[in-house]
């Protein structure tokens, strides 16, 4: 079981920071029986050492597939209030993550969410990010 640090850096995959998408996309996890919930993948700061290994780890190991991530910390979730639980079931790997949102998920909750990243950056596991 993985212990969350405020400071663990989250990856979410893809570029994506349209409201109605996120919305979407938690449709799709409700659907697929998760509940409203979409994933998200975490480097260990204090095992990686820096913020680019930690991100490097988190992409290779949790195998993202985009070109392009987006970067924010445990901390910055937390204080939005996301509540962030492991997920290792159906093979996920040990950095796999669901970020949690209301049972009935709302435009002002995606847009929270979406603010909580940074700008997308290339996927440092991908040779090349489109």
């Amino acid at each position: 079981m993985w212990a969350l640090a405020d400071d663990d850096v989250v990856v979410r995959g893809g570029i994506f920071n349209d409201p109605e998408l996120i919305l979407e996309a938690l449709e799709d996890a409700i659907d697929m029986g998760y509940g409203p919930v979409l994933s998200v993948f975490l480097g260990k700061l204090s095992e990686n050492g820096d913020v680019d290994a930690s991100v490097a780890a988190a992409c290779k190991d949790g195998k993202v597939p985009h070109g392009k991530i987006r970067l924010t910390r445990v901390k910055n979730l937390r204080d939005s209030n996301f509540e962030l639980t492991q997920d290792t079931s159906e093979g996920q790997p040990e950095c796999h993550f669901h970020v949690h949102f209301p049972e009935a998920p709302t435009s002002v909750d995606a847009s929270r969410f979406i603010g909580c990243f940074d700008e997308p950056i290339k996927n440092p596991a991908k040779e090349s990010a489109s």
